[in-house]
């Protein structure tokens, strides 16, 4: 069973070591560098629709949150939410997601949306209160 034995051991963190490396400069073998290197390939839009396919809703809101403070609301919605509404779309009327997967994402999406502004008006109220402030409120 064992293929290389004890030298296999041996040899197979350097050896995969360096097919990393190939892969990071050898434009023919970046595949393997998407295998085994540690930059994420898959954008916040692709990350958010598996997470609501998975049905992992309040991870879909921490990507979402994530996005709004990197970017800003209106670039959000019209980067990530509308491309993940038509994809939802898409694959439910080629029958590839069922309705109650559909109607998931879309109130999952909704209730976002209707979190969303609360939580970044919060932020924002703590971020432009100044500190004397806050200190009398506690």
């Amino acid at each position: 069973m064992w293929l290389w034995g004890p030298m296999g051991l041996l040899l197979a963190t350097p050896l995969t070591a360096c097919v990393l490396v190939a892969g990071k400069h050898v434009p023919e073998l970046s595949f393997v560098d998407m295998l085994l290197g540690t930059d994420q390939v898959v954008g916040v839009k692709e990350r958010l629709y598996e997470r609501l396919l998975a049905g992992e809703q309040d991870k879909a809101v921490e990507l979402f949150d994530e996005s709004i403070l990197e970017t800003s609301v209106v670039k959000t919605y019209d980067t990530i939410l509308i491309p993940i509404l038509a994809r939802a779309e898409i694959h439910w009327q080629l029958r590839e997601l069922g309705d109650d997967k559909h109607t998931f994402i879309l109130q999952s999406l909704k209730d976002t949306v209707e979190i969303i502004p609360q939580s970044i008006h919060s932020i924002i109220c703590v971020a432009a209160t100044p500190p004397t402030a806050i200190m009398h409120r506690l």
